[in-house]
């Protein structure tokens, strides 16, 4: 006999995150510490970016990294490291432990909207697995070691998904409106994530409720998302005279990405750059860099499909490629955590077949992720975001094999209740 799937509600209960939560700050602590006795190894070129508008912003400039980069980085992150010269804790030291403790907390933010979206979907074991596997993910773990915005950004998309599965539930307009200013918080601390809601929009269109109401949902997920992304829009078009949605370096990471040094993988040092007009801002330049890339696939299409293939590979790969990542202990740790969630999310896709709407929003990011790495750089770095979906993925496959159940978790109807 199938047990009936887990109503809506139940993300809400008392839980094993009681015990997993513990955990979870165990392992991102011990992450932390080795991050400060190791600075070398989380030593990267966006870091130092962050950590110099940080000041910059302390400081009352700004998000700027300089006077000819003034618009050239997503604002939200550095804003966060910020706090630590506002307070007057200014070494790179205290802004890197700043950046670390944000980190943890938003790390701690994804393991607790892990668990709900898979308990809601999956029930209370599918939400411990998931929540566990994030908990003590390798991969996941260095990455909270790292001042980047890998974590940041996955905890923005996480409660976005946590969120809209919530509105599905009665078509309420406060968790998508929540949902949109989530989402809206992410593209402003990871740009690429801008043209997300398109692909998040028929989790919205396509249900139950009426046409005029789910037309309301969507307007006013757009409307949330729009909130945060503004001021940082009209900053960019009076420093620049240019729509910026927010920030400049598209057209230079496009060049990077397609040309006859581009190797599917991070490389500007490569770049042969374009001859820019006499005076041109960071929004001329990007213009020019972004014209000279798409000509350049244009009359290289061939070349162009297979480092598309390279680049989506790179992404996915289950293996590191950056330097110093590389060798026998890394490729097992690749084996041994990646193989396996993938495979497993695989089973997860087949259980939730039937509930095509839940499906997708696990799978939207994933997918719009993989399209447009296809076409810029690809790195495992930038599949970090969305692994944590992956992972709930594989938690539904696990409690479904292991509770031998004859069908999917949901109402027989397919429908989210």
């Amino acid at each position: 006999m199938t047990p009936p799937s887990p109503a809506y509600g139940d993300a809400r209960r008392p839980s094993a995150l009681r015990w997993i939560l513990p955990l979870a700050l165990a392992a991102r602590l011990a992450m932390v510490a080795y991050a400060a006795v190791s600075p070398a190894r989380f030593d990267y070129p966006d870091t130092r970016r962050y950590v110099a508008v940080a000041r910059n912003i302390a400081a009352g400039l700004g998000p700027i990294e300089s006077n000819h980069g003034r618009c050239g980085t997503d604002p939200l992150y550095p804003l966060f490291l910020s706090i630590a010269p506002t307070l007057g804790a200014s070494s790179n030291g205290a802004i890197l432990l700043c950046g670390r403790a944000v980190n943890v907390i938003l790390g701690l933010a994804c393991v607790i909207a892990v668990y709900r979206i898979a308990d809601r979907l999956g029930g209370t074991r599918a939400a411990i697995v998931a929540a566990l596997i994030l908990s003590l993910d390798p991969i996941t773990l260095f990455f909270h070691g790292l001042v980047l915005t890998e974590v940041a950004y996955s905890a923005a998309l996480l409660w976005t998904i946590d969120r809209l599965l919530a509105a599905r539930q009665d078509a309420r307009i406060l968790p998508v409106c929540l949902a949109g200013l989530c989402l809206g918080l992410g593209a402003i601390t990871r740009s690429s994530g801008l043209l997300l809601p398109i692909a998040l929009l028929p989790a919205l269109l396509i249900g139950r409720a009426r046409p005029a109401r789910r037309a309301l949902l969507a307007c006013g997920f757009l409307f949330a998302f729009a909130l945060p992304i503004a001021p940082v829009a009209a900053r960019n078009y009076r420093l620049l005279g240019h729509w910026v949605p927010v920030r400049t370096g598209s057209g230079a990471t496009l060049l990077e990405s397609l040309g006859p040094w581009a190797d599917g993988g991070p490389g500007m040092e490569k770049v042969v750059w374009p001859a820019f007009p006499p005076d041109a801002n960071e929004a001329v330049r990007d213009r020019v860099c972004r014209e000279a890339a798409i000509a350049w696939a244009r009359s290289h299409p061939a070349v162009t499909l297979r480092l598309a293939w390279v680049k989506l590979r790179r992404t996915w790969s289950i293996t590191l490629h950056a330097p110093g990542y590389q060798g026998d202990a890394f490729t097992a740790i690749g084996w041994l955590t990646v193989a396996p969630v993938y495979l497993l999310a695989l089973v997860g896709i087949w259980t939730l077949r039937r509930r095509r709407d839940a499906l997708w929003l696990l799978l939207a990011a994933p997918l719009y992720f993989s399209v447009l790495h296809s076409i810029f750089v690809g790195s495992v770095r930038y599949r970090v975001p969305v692994m944590p979906l992956l992972m709930i993925l594989a938690g539904i496959a696990i409690a479904h094999v292991t509770t031998r159940r004859a069908a999917p978790p949901g109402p027989a109807d397919g429908q989210d209740r």
